[in-house]
C-alpha cells in the first residue's frame, strides 16, 4: 500500500511538472486564454470549428458536417478537421458561457501538458524509471516541432498517442480483455481530436501490431490476431460516420492533394536540423534548414541518446561475435563473395559521400570534352546506396551473425528494436514522393505507396508532419538510453543531478522568445447583435473578401458568424470549393450589376460591409455605387465602422436566351497568341487534354475561333479540365465577319454562371457566356488585366448558335 501511494504521489509530481512547465514554455498565454491566439488564420478557424461543434450537437446533432460556411455548400465541415472529441472536452467551457478563442486555448495548453505526461507514464512502463519518464515527457511536449506547429490545434493534438501505445504494449504483455479496450478508447480519443494523426498513429500501431505478433508463438497469435481484427472492426464502425463525408466530399467536390504539392510540404534531410525561428538559442542559427512545415530537429539530447544506444548495439554485438570457431581453411568464403563484398563497400560508401556531396554543394559535374562526368547524373543515389549496403552486408563474414540478431529482436519482442524500426520507417515517409537534400533528388521515396494505396494520404497535404512519429519514437529510446546511463551511476544524488541538468537543458534548448501572440476581440461587433436579432433563417456575405495570398483573413467572419450563425458565403478552411475564387473576384466590383445578379441568384440576403477592413478609394467607390443602385440595394443597418444592405428583388426579369444547338468541334479553327504549336487540342473531344498559355494570365493575351462560315452566334463554354481556375477571369469578346473589322460584345454574366455551375458540378465546370443572338464568323478572347496566380487553359471550347426561328 505504501509503495502504491508513493507511486500516486510521484505520478501527481510528474503531473504538477507538467503543467508548470507548460505555463512556463507557453508564457504569456495564461495572462490572457480568452483573447490570445497565435495567429488569425488556423486558431480562428479551429476556435469556430469548437464553437460549431457544440452548437450542432445542442440544435441539430445529424447535420453537424452541414455547417454555416462557404453557403451553399454541403458538408463543409468535411474541408477540414471536425475536431469532435477537443469539442467535447471543451463542452462545459461553452455551457458556461466561455468564448471560443478560451476553448481553444485551453485544449492548445492541455495538449502541452497531455503530450508529457503521457509520454512520462509510456516510457515509465517501458523502463521502470520515472525519471526517465520525466525526460522523454520533456522532449516530446516541448520538441521544436510543436513550436513550429502553434497555430494548428489539430496538429498539436497528438496527446493521445503516448496512451494509446501505453495501453497497445499493456495488451501484448498480459493479453487482458480490459488493456484492449482502453487501447480502443484512446485510439477513437485520438482520431476524434485529429485525422492527420489518426492517420500516423494508424501506421504506427499496425507497424507495431505485426511487430508483437512475431514473438507470440503461433496458435495463441492467431487468438491474438483475431481480437485485434475484431477490435479494429469495432473501431472502424465507430469511426466511419466521421470518415464518410470526408470520402464524400472527396468525390464530389474533387479534393485531394497533388503529388506535386506533396513534394513542395516534404521535410529534407535538413529539416532534421531546423529549430522554429522564435528559438532564442538556435532559431536564427539553423534558419538556412529551415522550409514551410519543415522543422523537425528531435533535440540534442535525443541526438546524444541515439548515439549512446548505437555503440551499446555495436558493442553487445560484437562482444557476441568476435570470438568465432577456427575455420581451419575449411570455411573459408569464395574469392566472389569476398571481391562483391569489398566493390559493394565502395559503391555504397561512393554513394552516401556523393549523396551528402550534393547536397551541400550542388551540381558537382565537370566537362572532359565532350563528356560530363560528376555524382549529380547519378540517378536516384539513396536507393542505389541501400542496394548495395544490403550487398556488402549479405556478402560479409559476419552476415549470419547479423541474421540471427535481427531476427532474435523480433522473436523476443524486443521493443527499443521496434521504436527503431517506427522511427526509422517515419523518416523515411516524412521524406514524401522525393527524398531531398537542399534542391538536390536523391531518389524516390517509400510516401508513393502510401499515396497510391493507402486511403486518406491522398488528402495529406504536408507529408513533413509525419515527422512527428520519428520525435515520438526518439523521446522513447532516450528513456531507454537514460536509463542504461544511470544505472552505472551507484550514487542517488549523481542520477538526480542528471535528471535535473537533462531537465533544464531541454527547456532552455526548445524556449521560444518572443511568442507573438494576437489578441482577438470576442465581444460582438454592432452589426452582428443586428443580425443575431433577426429570426428569419438567411444567407449573408462579408466584404470585402481577401484574395488567395491573404485568404486567412477570412477566417475572423467566419470565428465572429459565432454570434449569430446565420448561413456565410465566405469561408476558410483547408479546401476550398471552386466557386470561391470567381465569388471574390466578382465581389470585388461591389456593388456593380455583376455582383448584385451574383448575389440574387445565390439567394443572398444581406451583404455585411466593413469600412475599416477597405482602403479608402473602395470606400468612396461603394458608397457611390451603394446611391446609384438604391432600386436594388437598401440599407438596414448603419453605424460607423459597419453597414448592413438588403439585396432587393429583380423586378426586371431577363427573357429566356432563345434556342441554341452547338457547332461541331471539327467544323472550328482554332489559333492563339500562346503556345500555338498544342491550340488544336482545345476542340479534340478530350477533355483531358488542354491548350494552356504555360504563363501567368497576362493582359493582352488571346484565343482566336474560326467557325467555318458567317453563323447567328449566341452561346460559348470553356472547359477547363483538371484545372478549375485557369479560366479567362478579365476576359472581353470582339466579333467580326471578315477577320480584320473587330466589333466588342458583351456578355450575360458569364462569371456569374461560372460560380453556378461550380456549385453544380466541382469536378469539371465550364464557363459559359451568352450573348445577343449576332452574325459572326471569327470570335476573339482576349484577358483585359493579368492575374498573376493562374495560368489561362482550355481543355475543350463549344460553340453554340441560335437556332433558326420558323
Amino acid at each position: 500500500m505504501t509503495n502504491d501511494r508513493h507511486n500516486r504521489l510521484k505520478t501527481l509530481c510528474a503531473l504538477g511538472l507538467f503543467v508548470l512547465l507548460s505555463i512556463l514554455m507557453t508564457w504569456p498565454l495564461i495572462t490572457g486564454m480568452h483573447k490570445y491566439v497565435t495567429d488569425y488564420g488556423d486558431p480562428l478557424l479551429n476556435a469556430w470549428i469548437l464553437a460549431w461543434d457544440v452548437h450542432s450537437l445542442q440544435t441539430n446533432p445529424l447535420g453537424i458536417f452541414d455547417t454555416n460556411i462557404f453557403y451553399p455548400h454541403m458538408k463543409t465541415l468535411a474541408y477540414s478537421e471536425h475536431m469532435f472529441a477537443n469539442a467535447l472536452l471543451v463542452l462545459p467551457i461553452f455551457l458556461a458561457g466561455g468564448s471560443p478563442v478560451l476553448a481553444h486555448n485551453i485544449l492548445f495548453l492541455g495538449s502541452f501538458i497531455l503530450c508529457g505526461f503521457g509520454m512520462f507514464l509510456l516510457v515509465r512502463r517501458l523502463t521502470g524509471s520515472g525519471s526517465a519518464g520525466v525526460v522523454a515527457g520533456l522532449l516530446f511536449a516541448f520538441c521544436p516541432f510543436r513550436f513550429e506547429q502553434m497555430p494548428h490545434l489539430q496538429i498539436l493534438s497528438c496527446q493521445w498517442i503516448p496512451f494509446t501505445f501505453l495501453f497497445l504494449h499493456r495488451f501484448f504483455a498480459r493479453f487482458k480483455t480490459s488493456d484492449l479496450v482502453l487501447f480502443c478508447v484512446f485510439f477513437v480519443i485520438q482520431a476524434l481530436s485529429s485525422s492527420y494523426i489518426a492517420l500516423f498513429t494508424a501506421m504506427s500501431v499496425s507497424l507495431y501490431a505485426a511487430y508483437g505478433l512475431m514473438s507470440i508463438p503461433t496458435v495463441r497469435s492467431r487468438r491474438i490476431l483475431l481480437r485485434l481484427i475484431l477490435a479494429a472492426g469495432i473501431v472502424g464502425i465507430i469511426l466511419l460516420p466521421t470518415v464518410l463525408p470526408y470520402f464524400q466530399v472527396q468525390r464530389e467536390m474533387g479534393f485531394t492533394r497533388s503529388i506535386n504539392e506533396s513534394v513542395v510540404y516534404s521535410a529534407k534531410l535538413e529539416s532534421y536540423l531546423a529549430f522554429p525561428l522564435c528559438n532564442r538559442l538556435f532559431g536564427h542559427m539553423t534558419k538556412p534548414f529551415r522550409q514551410p512545415e519543415g522543422v523537425l530537429f528531435p533535440g540534442s539530447v535525443c541526438i546524444v541518446a541515439a548515439l549512446a544506444l548505437l555503440v551499446r548495439a555495436l558493442i553487445r554485438f560484437f562482444r557476441n561475435t568476435r570470438e568465432q570457431p577456427p575455420d581451419n581453411g575449411r570455411s573459408r568464403r569464395p574469392a566472389g563473395l569476398l571481391w562483391a563484398h569489398r566493390v559493394s563497400l565502395v559503391l555504397f560508401a561512393t554513394c552516401i559521400c556523393g549523396a551528402i556531396a550534393i547536397g551541400i554543394f550542388g551540381d558537382l559535374s565537370f566537362s572532359i570534352g565532350s563528356i560530363k562526368v560528376g555524382l549529380a547524373g547519378l540517378n536516384n543515389p539513396l536507393q542505389f546506396a541501400i542496394l548495395t549496403g544490403l550487398v556488402a552486408t549479405a556478402t560479409s563474414r559476419r552476415a549470419k551473425a547479423v541474421a540471427r540478431s535481427v531476427a532474435a529482436r523480433f522473436t523476443r519482442h524486443d521493443i527499443p528494436f521496434f521504436y527503431v524500426l517506427l522511427g526509422f520507417v517515419a523518416f523515411l515517409v516524412s521524406l514524401g514522393p522525393i527524398v531531398r537534400v537542399k534542391d538536390a533528388v536523391l531518389g524516390d521515396g517509400p510516401y508513393i505507396f502510401f499515396y497510391n494505396h493507402v486511403p486518406g494520404f491522398q488528402g495529406i497535404r504536408v507529408p513533413a508532419r509525419i515527422g512527428m512519429i520519428v520525435v515520438f519514437a526518439m523521446a522513447v529510446l532516450t528513456g531507454y538510453a537514460f536509463v542504461w546511463i544511470t544505472a552505472r551511476m551507484r550514487r542517488a544524488w549523481m542520477r538526480g543531478l542528471v535528471l535535473c541538468f537533462l531537465s533544464i537543458w531541454i527547456c532552455v534548448e526548445n524556449f521560444c522568445i518572443p511568442k507573438n501572440y494576437r489578441s482577438v476581440d470576442t465581444e460582438p461587433a454592432a452589426c452582428y447583435s443586428w443580425l443575431a436579432e433577426q429570426d428569419d433563417d438567411f444567407s449573408i456575405i462579408e466584404l470585402p473578401m481577401y484574395a488567395d495570398n491573404i485568404a486567412h483573413r477570412e477566417a475572423a467572419y467566419v470565428l465572429d458568424s459565432t454570434h449569430h450563425w446565420k448561413k456565410l458565403v465566405n469561408g476558410y478552411s483547408g479546401f476550398f470549393p471552386p466557386a470561391t475564387l470567381p465569388i471574390k473576384l466578382i465581389m470585388s466590383s461591389f456593388p456593380g450589376d455583376e455582383s448584385i445578379a451574383l448575389l440574387r441568384r445565390l439567394g443572398v440576403r444581406y451583404a455585411v460591409i466593413h469600412w475599416w477592413r477597405m482602403e479608402p478609394r473602395d470606400i468612396r467607390r461603394v458608397k457611390t455605387s451603394l446611391q446609384q443602385h438604391a432600386d436594388d440595394l437598401a440599407m438596414r443597418f448603419e453605424s460607423e465602422q459597419d453597414s448592413v444592405v438588403e439585396i432587393l428583388a429583380d423586378s426586371e426579369p431577363h427573357a429566356p436566351w432563345p434556342e441554341f444547338r452547338e457547332i461541331p468541334q471539327n467544323e472550328l479553327v482554332v489559333t492563339a497568341g500562346n503556345n500555338r504549336d498544342v491550340v488544336t487540342l482545345a476542340v479534340d473531344g478530350d477533355i483531358n487534354t488542354r491548350w494552356t498559355t504555360h504563363k501567368a494570365q497576362a493582359k493582352g493575351m488571346w484565343f482566336q475561333i474560326d467557325l467555318g462560315r458567317e453563323r447567328r452566334l449566341t452561346r460559348l463554354e470553356l472547359f477547363s479540365g483538371r484545372d478549375k481556375h485557369d479560366f479567362p477571369w478579365h476576359a472581353v469578346f470582339q466579333t467580326s465577319c471578315d477577320g480584320k473589322t473587330w466589333t466588342g460584345i458583351t456578355d450575360s454574366f458569364g462569371r456569374v454562371e461560372f460560380v453556378l455551375d461550380c456549385i453544380r458540378n466541382p469536378v469539371e465546370p465550364s464557363m459559359q457566356f451568352n450573348f445577343e443572338p449576332l452574325n459572326a464568323r471569327y470570335l476573339r478572347i482576349q484577358l483585359a488585366a493579368s492575374i498573376w496566380t493562374y495560368w489561362w487553359s482550355i481543355a475543350e471550347v463549344r460553340v453554340y448558335e441560335a437556332e433558326p426561328i420558323e
